[in-house]
């Protein structure tokens, strides 16, 4: 795959796959969990994977767009999530890049902005401000090559290292994740119009 996935690429409302869970299923199906991270990932299961089981999709980019804004936002939260707490902050350059400005529009919406400018301060040691606007303003699209082969630049992959301590020092700490899940919980239920049918 070359390019980028963007939250904000589309109209919110377009029409959508949604998942066939009802509002009443899904409180049912949610009932008693009170972890935060647990119920991130049971929205992710019932709104989002419950869509995969339903119909079939030949790419990862076909299922991207087929989904708006808020379901892109909770694909996006969640595919990081776990990209990060199997690999800290350095698995997303090299196991979901696709995914780096994606998760920049989901931090902003979701008011987080301390791991988002700490996230652009780290994609700035990797890529040249002026390359990093084309991408953003869709002149320019790269595939993991351009990131492997800037990852392998020893100086700069040390800068990396060091910019993702940082992330990483108050990513797993629990005040950090409580408010963040809490974040994406408030999200998804201020929107929940936006993944199931009516």
């Amino acid at each position: 795959m070359s390019g980028f996935y963007f939250i904000t690429e589309i109209n919110e409302n377009q029409a959508a796959v949604k998942s066939e869970t009802t509002k009443k299923a899904l409180n049912s199906l949610l009932k008693g969990i009170s972890n935060d991270e647990s119920l991130i990932y049971e929205y992710q299961e019932h709104l989002l994977l419950a869509i995969l089981q339903t119909k079939s999709f030949s790419s990862t980019a076909e299922f991207w767009n087929s989904l708006n804004q808020s379901q892109r936002v909770l694909w996006t939260f969640t595919k990081i999530d776990n990209s990060i707490k199997n690999g800290g902050i350095e698995a997303i350059l090299l196991e979901s890049y696709e995914y780096v400005f994606a998760i920049l529009n989901v931090w902003e919406k979701l008011g987080q902005s301390k791991i988002k400018t700490d996230f652009e301060t780290l994609l700035a040691t990797l890529l040249t401000p002026s390359y990093l606007d084309d991408i953003l303003n869709h002149k320019k699209e790269i595939g993991y090559e351009t990131f492997s082969q800037e990852l392998d630049d020893e100086a700069k992959y040390n800068l990396i290292v060091k910019q993702a301590e940082i992330i990483e020092n108050y990513y797993y700490d629990i005040e950090f994740k409580t408010q963040y899940y809490n974040s994406m919980i408030s999200f998804v239920n201020k929107n929940l119009n936006q993944f199931i049918k009516e």
